[in-house]
């Protein structure tokens, strides 16, 4: 038997029946430029309106592609 949160769980279940790792990434304004390179060298202020624009297309259901809720919000 193994005890897991239920979002240690779901990361089990996904590895096991996917067979890979999820590589995730906490898109914060210090760290987002290390994923998207263009903001690498951008004010702190742009970084963060890209960051908090990220944030709110993950905790939305009406779109799954971040372009699209972009133009439509």
């Amino acid at each position: 038997m193994s005890c897991y949160t239920f979002d240690g769980l779901m990361r089990e279940i996904f590895i096991k029946k996917k067979g890979i790792t999820p590589d995730i990434t906490d898109l914060r304004p210090q760290t987002i430029g290390r994923v998207i390179f263009w903001l690498q060298k951008k004010p702190f202020s742009v970084k963060k309106y890209y960051s908090n624009k990220f944030i709110q297309f993950c905790k939305q259901i009406n779109y799954s592609k971040m372009k699209d809720f972009c133009l439509n919000t």
